[in-house]
């Protein structure tokens, strides 16, 4: 869970700058979006080394992975679910999702956003893509620029 909490200080320590615009605020919600998505995909099998290792460093036992879980304190109630299945996605893939789900509930309407910055007067309308502009409108207003 480390990488989980590395990737989210880094996008609220850059979030925290006064100095940030519009656009590289859209460009660290994609790069964090994306960093989560690659965790998620590739760094179960990397935290599972890691975890091994840990507890070889340490003497410990590590725990039986195709071992049934046992839910709560009651040995009466199981269910047909593996220690590794439960630690993989009841915790580390629910804990990703989370906060994938966060970014994409919190920053849903940067898109817009940053196509307002393409009609900023600013430098003699600099940013201005009519590309962008073309797609946006595509796909938000369909019905009225057919």
């Amino acid at each position: 869970m480390k990488e989980v909490l590395g990737i989210t200080d880094n996008f609220c320590q850059v979030l925290q700058r006064r100095s940030q615009d519009i656009l590289n605020v859209m460009n660290l919600v994609s790069i964090t979006k994306y960093l989560f998505q690659k965790l998620r995909d590739d760094g179960w099998d990397e935290l599972l080394k890691n975890m091994i290792s840990f507890f070889e460093t340490w003497e410990l036992d590590f725990p039986n992975m195709n071992d049934q879980y046992i839910v709560g304190r009651s040995c009466n109630k199981k269910e047909d679910v593996t220690m590794e299945h439960h630690y993989r996605v009841d915790i580390f893939f629910a804990t990703i999702d989370t906060q994938l789900q966060e970014l994409k509930t919190k920053f849903n309407k940067f898109e817009l956003l940053s196509l307002t910055t393409t009609l900023d007067p600013k430098e003699f309308f600099k940013l201005f893509d009519v590309n962008k502009i073309y797609i946006f409108v595509n796909k938000f207003y369909p019905e009225d620029f057919s």
